[in-house]
């Protein structure tokens, strides 16, 4: 069974030093643009409201 988008995205963005600036195909090979936006969305909102 393969890892949930957001997941994906989260690690990938811990890997890189603080400070990395990511766009949208900075994620290309982990889901479409669309999935990854979403995915990137549920993260701020989970990041912010706790």
């Amino acid at each position: 069974m393969s890892k949930g988008i957001e997941i994906q995205v989260l690690e990938k963005i811990k890997r890189n030093p603080r400070g990395t600036l990511f766009f949208g195909d900075s994620f290309s090979k982990i889901a479409n643009t669309k999935a990854t936006n979403k995915a990137l969305e549920r993260i701020t909102n989970i990041s912010t409201c706790g």
